[in-house]
């Protein structure tokens, strides 16, 4: 299920993983319980990509492979986006219905597009592009932010 090709975290931080399986352990438990949490923190403190978190947070603790963490963190994020969506839902009045729908269909398109890319891709390759589009949305939040 698990590939130990995820990134090169300290042995201390990772959890027990091989090929066929992973050891959730208490310790494994609360190491997902914390990197979870503090992706959880800053995503709903600054409105952060769940996935530009939480891909680097899978691959470093659980020793997933950048496909695996990819597909987790879709999975998570489609939960975290459920909550979030229910508990901001009143601050929606006077929001045209178009807005998000129109999103979320462009939204479905682009994932769809993704997925027929990342076939394409070696892993190696798709770390070091994902890698480039954290660095180039975190130069876009300076520039943003500081100019």
């Amino acid at each position: 299920l698990f590939s130990r090709k995820g990134v090169n975290a300290p042995r201390w931080l990772r959890c027990q993983t091989s090929e066929a399986s992973t050891v959730l352990c208490p310790s494994c438990i609360i190491k997902l319980l914390v990197s979870g949490g503090i992706t959880g923190t800053l995503s709903g403190l600054f409105g952060v990509g769940g996935g530009f978190l939480l891909i680097p947070a899978l691959m470093a603790v659980a020793g997933l492979s950048i496909e695996f963490a990819t597909a987790t963190s879709l999975v998570s994020i489609v939960i975290i986006s459920g909550a979030g969506a229910f508990s901001n839902a009143g601050q929606l009045v006077g929001v045209p219905l178009f807005l998000p729908i129109a999103f979320l269909l462009g939204s479905g398109v682009g994932m769809q597009l993704g997925v027929k890319l990342k076939r394409l891709c070696s892993p190696k390759s798709l770390r070091r592009l994902f890698g480039v589009a954290v660095l180039v949305r975190a130069v876009f939040v300076l520039v943003q932010n500081l100019g």
